[in-house]
């Protein structure tokens, strides 16, 4: 699938191809996040434009309380609990726990937990790994379906952030999934790609790189995207030059660790 968009907000022209594991790296208000705006207003027809950047969290409410019917087991069925046990032991890696249905609300139940925890109090980090699981469990991650995913490194600890890019990189090579990810991360980029050739299917990703183009009539700067598939070193340099100026500056010494 080819998504074309044409002066959306800040985007001047862009054509992305939506096909496996799509990345899409660059600064703040860039423009990433628009992308999956704007596939979900694709998605749902008749959606006010001026509504579409919160709409689906009651979308996603309504779906995680559409929880799986065991009361029926069929060969798809048996097929879905085969594909997915793998997955389910990365999840046990980082947490056992699950979405559960109790007294009228939606808990985390955990072993580690001595009772069931609000989702209102459960960490983003957690939640970010209980949600998708649930949606996993539940049925709800279809064949060649399209998942979108905002930033996902924000809150995770960078072993956290490795394990949920093998996750995602499992869902797209068993469910032929269309993933979309927005990051600021060069690191969580990095464990995309690795996880892609370790799964072998680094040739069903894209990388598209957001940046400033040429000024608009008004005297703003423009969004283009540019697919940098082997353009390492072009994103190194758009998402780690800051530290890089960091690390170059004679202050940095006094708050680096003994190498001894």
């Amino acid at each position: 699938m080819k998504l074309y968009l044409k002066n959306v907000g800040r985007i001047k022209e862009a054509e992305l191809l939506i096909d496996g594991l799509t990345v899409i790296c660059g600064e703040n208000n860039t423009g990433k996040s628009t992308i999956g705006k704007v596939l979900y207003y694709d998605m749902n027809d008749g959606l006010p434009r001026s509504s579409y950047s919160y709409a689906h969290r009651p979308d996603l409410l309504r779906t995680l309380c559409k929880e799986r019917d065991y009361r029926t087991t069929t060969v798809e069925d048996i097929l879905q609990d085969k594909k997915i046990k793998e997955i389910e032991r990365k999840f046990d890696e980082i947490s056992s726990g699950n979405i559960v249905y109790h007294d009228g609300k939606y808990e985390y139940k955990s072993p580690k937990l001595r009772e069931n925890m609000d989702l209102v109090s459960l960490s983003t980090g957690i939640k970010s790994f209980a949600i998708l699981r649930k949606l996993l469990k539940d049925g709800k991650i279809e064949e060649n379906g399209i998942l979108v995913i905002d930033e996902p490194e924000v809150h995770l600890h960078p072993a956290w952030q490795m394990k949920y890019a093998e996750i995602l990189v499992m869902l797209q090579k068993e469910y032929g999934l269309n993933i979309i990810i927005a990051t600021h991360s060069f690191d969580f980029l990095n464990a995309l790609m690795y996880y892609s050739k370790l799964y072998e299917i680094e040739k069903s990703c894209n990388c598209y790189l957001a940046e400033e183009d040429s000024m608009d009539d008004s005297g703003f700067p423009d969004v283009c995207f540019a697919k940098v598939n082997n353009g390492g070193e072009r994103i190194y340099a758009s998402l780690s030059a800051p530290f890089l100026d960091l690390y170059a500056k004679d202050e940095f010494a006094h708050f680096v660790l003994p190498t001894s």
